[in-house]
């Protein structure tokens, strides 16, 4: 930073930032800096807790305000915010959305507590710790040896990046097809996982 700058800042807040900034960094404002994670630290450390919380068809997440260290969503909790997922069918996008105005809310609510030093962080419980990847281009394609509630997830986890997907040829040349909806029906079926059959509408598909 500008040394003029440097020397006029109170406080960093830190959201949607995928990188571990150096302690050096973090030792420029005099209030320290707060991180704003969307999820209930510490589950769900690292690049992507949405997409985690989605996936793993978790029923409760939040937002957890932590003060900064020089490790991964590691600092200790400043305040923790629980929201009990209400709809089982949630997206990516639509619990981004919630949990982005919940983050909003209660980051008006710290500050000016943190600030005036009315805040006093805890300890994370770094034994339970769970954590998450930065998502890539292949973490997309559908394997179809999983169950049909993990396919099912992953549609909704990776909306709108990566996607689920999968390949159709056509021609003889393998097309992407990427799957925006999917759901959970129960049947047997006796070809093997992956295999494209036509499903009567009263079994229950979509």
């Amino acid at each position: 930073l500008p040394e003029e700058l440097s020397q006029s800042c109170d406080l960093f807040v830190v959201a949607a930032y995928g990188k571990i900034l150096p302690a050096e960094l973090l030792a420029v404002p005099r209030h320290g800096a707060l991180n704003v994670h969307p999820s209930l630290l510490p589950r769900w450390r690292g690049a992507s807790p949405v997409q985690a919380t989605v996936l793993a068809g978790d029923t409760e997440t939040g937002v957890t305000i932590i003060a900064m260290d020089a490790e991964m969503d590691h600092g200790p909790i400043v305040t923790a915010e629980q929201y009990a997922i209400p709809n089982p069918k949630i997206t990516t996008p639509e619990l981004s959305t919630v949990l982005a105005q919940n983050a909003a809310r209660l980051v008006l609510e710290v500050v000016p507590s943190w600030l005036s030093g009315n805040r006093v962080p805890y300890e994370q419980d770094h034994a339970a710790a769970t954590y998450t990847k930065l998502l890539r281009r292949e973490d997309g394609l559908i394997d179809w040896t999983k169950s049909a509630v993990h396919i099912e997830r992953m549609i909704r986890a990776y909306q709108p990046w990566p996607g689920a997907f999968t390949f159709w040829r056509r021609g003889g040349e393998p097309v992407r097809l990427m799957i925006e909806s999917g759901a959970v029906v129960a049947m047997q079926h006796p070809d093997p996982a992956g295999t494209v059959v036509l499903v009567p509408r009263d079994a229950g598909a979509p």
